[in-house]
């Protein structure tokens, strides 16, 4: 990393999940390397350049977001200044295709009933221990 940042660029460490919830809802833009962040700014309509790390969850997120148009993806060996530069005037444009690619991958993180896929596991759960501790007894 350079010595010297511009004043509008800020790097943060470690943060607790709180703090990094305020940081993804304020950003410009994100650079996400895990699911976590990748899931966190599409939810919270943050644009992302995807630069996953070398778990492949992440790799297959970041390769599903991008071949869905609902982001920009960078292979970690072809980050460059110049390849970065040109995704960051992208994604910060106020143009209607970084409008269409939040809201596409808004939609894809939010919209696919994960929320009521695992209520509904957690219910059909406790039923068959329900039923197994019945059938014990």
């Amino acid at each position: 990393m350079p010595s010297a940042l511009p004043d509008w660029v800020h790097v943060e460490g470690v943060t607790t999940p709180q703090e990094a919830l305020r940081y993804t809802r304020a950003a410009s833009i994100v650079i996400a390397e895990g699911t976590s962040t990748m899931h966190e700014a599409a939810a919270l309509r943050t644009p992302s350049l995807l630069i996953p790390g070398t778990i492949q969850e992440a790799t297959l997120l970041a390769q599903s977001l991008a071949r869905e148009g609902a982001g920009e993806m960078l292979e970690i060996e072809a980050v460059t200044a110049e390849a970065v530069a040109t995704l960051f005037r992208e994604a910060l444009s106020d143009s209607p295709a970084r409008s269409a690619m939040t809201s596409l991958a808004h939609d894809l993180v939010t919209s696919g009933g994960g929320a009521m896929a695992a209520a509904k596991l957690v219910l059909e759960v406790a039923e068959r221990q329900k039923a197994a501790r019945r059938a014990a007894a």
